[in-house]
């Protein structure tokens, strides 16, 4: 064998692997490009070049396109889209969204991100607004979770009595210290005049009395008859 003689890696010649890697490159296009939709032939020339669009691995490209839950094609259109957890693209969409809700679970904004990757630009503006209440992460201060809010239900307040709740130092020693210094001031606490919770006893049930015989009638024939009654179970 010669010393110098140079070997290439062998040409991918099956469709199995090389096809799904293609398709997940393929949704990630879509991700950056949602809400907008790419021509099936767009997608098919950005995924599969040259000589390796065959029309089996076109075909298998498309099969495996199509079975995924994260991708829509429009028949119309002939294109595809991405799928994400919420149709939720812009300001609109979200208030819109949370307003239509009929509970208060929120949104969770990694969710919100699967569709719409600069949702936080939108999400700091409306907080600043006040048409979102935001919940942040301590460590690095990004949003976590979001909910509907309204700017009419925030009343201004003097800037002399936010300075004096501010000022107001509570005790320490939690809740049982609290209610001290009330007292001492001649106060009570919310809860100071809820009755104590009632224990409830569960009386038991008297025991059944066995009757050990029915009551003698015939006492003219005492000294005939014999009691078995000691008998009975």
């Amino acid at each position: 064998m010669s010393s110098t003689e140079i070997y290439s890696q062998p040409a991918a010649t099956g469709t199995g692997t090389d096809v799904r890697t293609k398709v997940l490159f393929a949704i990630d296009s879509l991700k950056a490009k949602s809400p907008a939709s790419i021509p099936t032939a767009t997608l098919i020339a950005d995924n599969i070049r040259g000589p390796e669009q065959t029309p089996e691995l076109v075909s298998r490209f498309r099969q495996f396109l199509n079975a995924n839950e994260k991708v829509s094609y429009n028949k119309e259109t002939d294109s595809y889209s991405f799928r994400p957890v919420h149709d939720i693209f812009n300001a609109d969409d979200l208030i819109g969204f949370l307003q239509s809700q009929t509970t208060a679970l929120g949104l969770n904004v990694r969710d919100l991100k699967d569709g719409w990757n600069d949702v936080e630009k939108t999400i700091d503006q409306l907080e600043k607004d006040q048409k979102l209440l935001v919940v942040r992460n301590k460590k690095d201060n990004h949003a976590k979770m979001v909910w509907a809010d309204d700017p009419t239900l925030h009343a201004p307040m003097d800037d002399e009595f936010v300075k004096l709740w501010d000022e107001i130092s509570m005790p320490s020693g939690g809740h049982e210290a609290v209610v001290k210094e009330l007292k001492q001031k001649g106060m009570t606490s919310a809860d100071s005049g809820m009755a104590p919770a009632v224990k409830v006893v569960k009386k038991e049930k008297p025991k059944k009395k066995i009757r050990r015989g029915g009551k003698v009638t015939n006492t003219h024939m005492q000294g005939i008859l014999r009691d078995y009654s000691h008998l009975k179970r």
